[in-house]
């Protein structure tokens, strides 16, 4: 099987290295970048074309949605799956710009722990299995 592509981009190295070192002992997922702006992230997704990205919504230098519309103009292939890592989401975006994680893997996630990302990458695997 091959492994699930990610890139992780949070501007706290140490935070991107904790994420990296515990969905890398998963086995089925491997982390082909790492970013800490958010145009060294749209650069990343252009050239690495990730399946998953999980990003830290307020990068500095572009939020969550800038990093999509970048991305979406960008990308003549299609544009991965975004997780959201942020404290609080709901005081950073509308409520019309993210859905309830059920509804969908392509939503948009107020908090997502350790727990969090590893259920993200196992639903996946499930869809494309």
């Amino acid at each position: 099987m091959n492994k699930i592509k990610t890139i992780i981009a949070h501007n706290d190295n140490k935070v991107v290295e904790e994420i990296k070192g515990y969905i890398e002992k998963l086995g089925y997922v491997e982390v082909i970048g790492k970013a800490t702006t958010g145009e060294e992230v749209c650069n990343q997704i252009e050239k690495l074309k990730p399946e998953i990205v999980f990003t830290k919504y307020d990068m500095g230098d572009m939020d969550g949605m800038e990093i999509i519309e970048q991305s979406s103009k960008q990308s003549k292939n299609k544009v991965p799956i975004f997780k959201f890592i942020a404290k609080d989401l709901s005081k950073k975006i509308t409520k019309n710009t993210y859905d309830r994680e059920e509804d969908d893997l392509r939503t948009f996630v107020k908090e997502l722990g350790k727990d969090g990302i590893v259920t993200v990458l196992e639903r996946y695997k499930e869809t494309i299995m």
